[in-house]
């Protein structure tokens, strides 16, 4: 199947490293796909790494840009793909009228990663959601979502969750011992930790505040902190840092930085927590429960989509930094919940998340859709 996959981010986040690996795995699969990105891009970068077939426009201004959505008109009838895969609601509206003026035949497939709650149903966004051939959510109330906002109809729409590689995020894959070292961290203790950019509504000053609210209770756990500041979140950052600069913590919270080593840094936490406010989906916590990690989330958005409380994670609400330091409280003390937990929710990925299962959803919309 030929197939072109279309993402003019100049971010690099989640978003756009799932879109470089689904490229990579449709190929592996036998499908022609190649890659339209933003010029310049850090997902431009990752192609040309990987030696990806792409192409690369740059973006000029938002929504309706008259010379980008030429040179896509020009780029879909030298193509002659059979589908096109968008992955951010702004590229709709370059390449849909993109479509419409080259006369080519072919099928519009949305995925909506950020479950986006601003009305679209204006004239403009009808006209353009029209021609969608069919739209993805990744949880069941970011379709709901979706449908709430988008001029959409049901049944132009399908739930698929994300899906990841079990053989990578693989419980006894990694020396963990050995990556502790890196920041002298020794095997015994307790380490419980949050990973994600460093920004206000990834939840890091929630993860902090409770743990000065169990640090004299357990005077041997260490906090990691795992992600890069965004720009524009220096002064966040800074607040961080002070907090962890306080008697209570000092010495005992560790920020690592961006990395890309994230299995290996999920083999150093025992207790892994995710404190946003409102995750679309929240893949690193599925890559935790892969890595048989006991996990906290919080109960909104997609979250509890994923955590079945008490059963393969533990849910406490957005911005209660007292609940989570509760809810940390209770797994410290009882083990016992801890292996349950964990054992539940690597069985859970297992069964929900795994990336075959995705893989499949993907390819079965594109065969049903040509």
């Amino acid at each position: 199947m030929n197939i072109l996959q279309v993402c003019l981010s100049y971010s690099w986040g989640g978003l756009e490293m799932y879109v470089l690996e689904l490229v990579k795995e449709l190929k592996k699969m036998g499908h022609q796909v190649i890659l339209l990105v933003a010029h310049n891009s850090r997902l431009e970068r990752e192609a040309k790494k990987e030696n990806l077939e792409y192409f690369s426009f740059v973006v000029r201004i938002k929504y309706l840009d008259i010379f980008l959505i030429r040179k896509i008109l020009i780029l879909i009838k030298h193509l002659k793909s059979e589908i096109i895969h968008l992955h951010l609601a702004g590229d709709i509206w370059y390449v849909i009228p993109s479509v419409f003026l080259s006369q080519v035949k072919l099928r519009i497939i949305f995925t909506d990663h950020m479950a986006s709650i601003y009305p679209k149903r204006d004239f403009l966004h009808r006209l353009l959601y029209r021609r969608l051939d069919l739209a993805i959510a990744t949880t069941e109330v970011g379709r709901k979502k979706m449908l709430d906002s988008c001029p959409l109809l049901p049944e132009k729409t399908r739930t698929i969750y994300y899906g990841i590689n079990l053989k990578k995020f693989a419980p006894h894959k990694y020396e963990r011992y050995k990556i502790r070292e890196e920041f002298g961290i020794s095997n015994s203790t307790l380490v419980v930790g949050i990973i994600g950019r460093i920004e206000p509504k990834k939840g890091q000053k929630e993860f902090l505040l409770a743990a000065k609210e169990i640090a004299n209770d357990f005077p041997g756990i260490k906090f990691l902190i795992v992600g890069a500041t965004e720009p524009g979140f220096t002064g966040y950052e800074n607040e961080l840092r002070k907090i962890a600069d306080e008697p209570l913590l000092k010495e005992r919270v560790i920020f690592t930085g961006f990395r890309n080593d994230i299995p290996e840094m999920l083999s150093v936490i025992d207790i892994f927590v995710l404190a946003s406010y409102c995750e679309a989906f929240g893949l690193v916590l599925v890559e935790a429960m892969a890595m048989k990690k006991t996990v906290i989330g919080t109960d909104a958005g997609g979250v509890p989509e994923i955590i079945e409380h008490n059963k393969s994670g533990l849910l406490v609400p957005p911005r209660d930094y007292k609940n989570l330091a509760r809810a940390i409280r209770n797994l410290v003390s009882d083990w016992s919940l801890c292996r349950t937990l964990s054992q539940n929710a690597r069985e859970t990925v297992e069964k929900k998340f795994s990336l075959e299962k995705h893989l499949q959803g993907i390819e079965k919309i594109y065969q049903s859709s040509c």
